[in-house]
């Protein structure tokens, strides 16, 4: 369910005495807090790299009850470093290697931690696009691939690799 985060946004009502009353939704805006959620991007669009499907619109609020054992709620992390190098599953309609963003959420409502710190919140809105570290390759497979060839790179450098690609050592 989404909602635009406008129409959610708190408000003020003034009462007789001219002093300013919190509303429902001003009580709600005070407890969010910003986590961070990696997300695919693509056409513009801001999808789940997970299921391919749910889409997340700048300033939209969405709820989902955050429900145990992985069953509901938004996942996000509490650093952009944890959203950068969290895992996703491989699932067969998800988007798992599609370009890649990292969203700034507001998060609110019921939550529940996992241990690799996952974090599911019952409603999340998002409220920027934080972009990618310069150099990011787009998934984890790319990334061993790079560490894999940098290290080959790094042992024969340092003369580790086989002997035909060693560099040849004169002795005077």
């Amino acid at each position: 369910m989404q909602n635009n985060y406008f129409a959610a946004a708190p408000k003020y009502q003034e009462d007789s005495s001219n002093q300013q009353t919190n509303t429902e939704e001003q009580q709600i805006g005070k407890k969010a807090v910003f986590y961070y959620k990696m997300v695919a991007k693509t056409l513009g669009q801001y999808l789940s790299i997970y299921d391919g499907k749910t889409e997340y619109k700048m300033g939209v609020v969405m709820h989902q009850p955050a429900k145990p054992d992985h069953q509901g709620g938004f996942y996000v992390y509490d650093s952009l470093d944890q959203a950068i190098f969290a895992d996703v599953p491989l699932k067969k309609d998800g988007l798992y290697f599609a370009p890649r963003t990292v969203i700034k959420c507001a998060c609110w409502g019921d939550k529940i931690e996992y241990p690799n710190g996952k974090i599911a919140f019952e409603y999340l809105c998002p409220v920027q696009d934080m972009g990618m570290p310069k150099g990011y390759l787009a998934t984890k497979a790319a990334m061993k691939e790079a560490y894999q060839l940098y290290s080959e790179k790094l042992k024969l450098k340092q003369g580790a690799g086989p002997k035909s690609l060693k560099k040849p050592t004169w002795k005077n």
